[in-house]
């Protein structure tokens, strides 16, 4: 069976360049699923003079008009695709906007040339009681909230301690919250209010073990541990710079953007997206609430 597929890289070339799928590898798939369920996942081919290089695979096709040697694909990286359909489509709506390449798009969504399995290095906590959070200190705007009212904060500890209760209810009806930060400062000063109170260590073990942090200073083995989690809704929620824009929406009900009119979320390189409208844009697609 000839079967080809599209890829593309992180490179400036705003094109997709044709490869063979070998028959090994379709068997591989076939068993499993079908041809389709390869687009989003990373392939390890050679580009150019370049060995093992790492690209996504965004089509698959039975013919091709390029009539020209046509390279194979050497190895599939992922079990399962790294970007959702959904993901794809709007990268290609992003590469046109900004007329940048699909792949540079898409290693801002996540880096991928990493030729590793990152699902191999997920541990996940086990054996961790499950913790219902009762809300003692809640205030008016956590009740506004929940009253579908506006909020409006008069000082920072009433917005932090709006946002605690929030991230507690979802944890308790276990629902997906992306809360999204301008920079590391005010994602950092959240955590610390978060953690920083009086709780035992199974207390806080549960919670660290809901609620995961994801920036661009991490490494990316821990960055996808982050994404993988939250697309197989193993954590509930998300403390986010701009990036987590490009997360997996799935199964989130909710997301908070702190201080929506920051500069901190206006991309400075390509492309230069503005992280806000990113999310409106995505969430047509779900149902999906911002706060």
């Amino acid at each position: 069976m000839n079967m080809f597929c599209s890829i593309v890289f992180p490179t400036p070339l705003q094109q997709e360049f044709t490869y063979s799928l070998p028959d090994q590898i379709l068997e591989q798939f076939l068993t499993c699923g079908k041809t389709e369920d390869l687009i989003g996942c990373r392939v390890l081919v050679d580009f150019g003079v370049q060995k093992n290089v790492v690209g996504v695979i965004v089509d698959i096709k039975k013919k091709t008009k390029w009539n020209k040697e046509i390279k194979f694909v050497k190895n599939i990286i992922d079990s399962k695709p790294l970007y959702s359909i959904e993901q794809l489509e709007f990268a290609k709506k992003l590469a046109d906007k900004y007329f940048v390449s699909l792949g540079i798009v898409l290693n801002q969504f996540f880096p991928f040339s990493e030729k590793i399995n990152f699902e191999q290095s997920i541990i996940v906590s086990q054996n961790l009681k499950k913790i219902k959070f009762e809300f003692t200190d809640a205030d008016e705007s956590f009740k506004f909230y929940k009253n579908k009212k506006m909020l409006v904060f008069n000082n920072i500890h009433k917005k932090l301690l709006f946002y605690k209760n929030f991230v507690f209810d979802i944890i308790n009806n276990d629902k997906q919250l992306i809360i999204l930060f301008p920079s590391n400062i005010y994602l950092t000063d959240f955590w610390n209010f978060l953690i920083n109170h009086n709780y035992n260590e199974e207390t806080l073990a549960f919670i660290k073990s809901k609620i995961m942090l994801y920036t661009g200073e991490q490494l990316i083995k821990e960055r996808y541990k982050v994404w993988y989690l939250l697309r197989n809704k193993q954590i509930n929620v998300v403390l986010a710079t701009k990036i987590g824009v490009f997360l997996p929406f799935e199964n989130i009900s909710n997301i908070i953007i702190d201080e929506a009119d920051s500069l901190g979320y206006k991309n400075q390189e390509a492309p230069m997206y503005y992280a806000c409208d990113v999310v409106e844009e995505r969430i047509k697609k779900y149902k999906i609430q911002i706060n």
